[in-house]
């Protein structure tokens, strides 16, 4: 009686000691970035929760279930600083061409998107050459448009050309992306830089009459798509939690649903071109990490 009262207890300081264990790994957590940047992401009631790395952050928090997850609204400089800092962060929308990521740990490409358009009200069109795309160097040359930015939130060219005429009096510079839209909707900025799916999003909930055009970016003409990586800070913790990143973004390629969250906020042209896009460069490193 003795002994089997002994292996029970042994038996139940083991489940104990398992269940502890699984408890102090479930410790650690991992802080998402999110910003109010729909479709990307949406924090408002409506459609909240839905946006595009919304969802790619919920379907990584169900596969790491070793991690507590916590969203935190912030914009690009503030994540780039804890992620510099070494924080336990994770940024899900990174490019990967940009300017401070020396302590940035990438994964694998984890998305798709089509490039920064210049979005200028219609009513100034008659300031700008004709045709489907302008200079953005040129665009900063004309005084009388009033031009919204971000810093440090775009490509690396279009950064530089944005820290080269920030200081310009004609240039209001502000790290919130929905600010920026919401001054264009109301007419108080005649130009920004955004994603066409971003501001068309913005402009229907607002249900402005105002006409917009949408021009290509000269300086960026050879970047016909943008590849999008998660950051995480480059060290042990960072490269550790990429590590499990990959594989769940591995396995995720290889569900034939797997465009759907990704492509969802688009309009039907839009979707014909990033599918051909994910089709060509999507599943590169995912074949070659694989078979390493």
């Amino acid at each position: 009686m003795y002994k089997s009262l002994f292996a029970l207890f042994l038996c139940n300081l083991f489940v104990c000691l398992q269940s502890i264990a699984q408890e102090s790994k479930a410790t650690d957590k991992i802080t998402w970035r999110t910003i109010d940047w729909p479709p990307f992401y949406i924090l408002d009631a409506e459609n909240k929760g839905q946006g595009i790395y919304d969802q790619l952050i919920s379907k990584l928090a169900s596969g790491l279930p070793e991690y507590k997850h916590y969203r935190l609204k912030m914009n690009t400089i503030r994540a780039q600083k804890l992620l510099s800092a070494g924080k336990k962060i994770c940024h899900p929308s990174t490019i990967k061409k940009t300017e401070n990521q020396e302590n940035f740990q990438l994964s694998l490409l984890n998305s798709i998107v089509l490039p920064h358009r210049i979005i200028i009200r219609a009513s100034k069109a008659d300031l700008l050459p004709k045709g489907k795309s302008l200079s953005l160097k040129a665009l900063f040359k004309i005084n009388s448009l009033r031009i919204g930015v971000s810093e440090d939130s775009y490509t690396q060219t279009i950064n530089h050309i944005v820290n080269q005429n920030k200081n310009q009096p004609n240039v209001l510079i502000n790290n919130n992306y929905d600010v920026l839209i919401t001054l264009l909707l109301n007419n108080r900025l005649d130009v920004i830089i955004q994603y066409p799916v971003v501001f068309s999003y913005r402009a229907r909930q607002a249900a402005v009459s105002d006409k917009f055009l949408t021009y290509l970016i000269d300086e960026e003409a050879a970047s016909s798509y943008i590849p999008v990586y998660i950051a995480c800070p480059k060290n042990e913790w960072g490269k550790k939690l990429i590590t499990k990143i990959n594989k769940i973004l591995i396995e995720e390629s290889l569900s034939p649903s797997f465009l759907h969250s990704r492509l969802y906020w688009y309009g039907e042209e839009e979707k014909a071109i990033l599918r051909r896009f994910y089709r060509e460069f999507y599943f590169i490193d995912k074949t070659t990490t694989k078979h390493q």
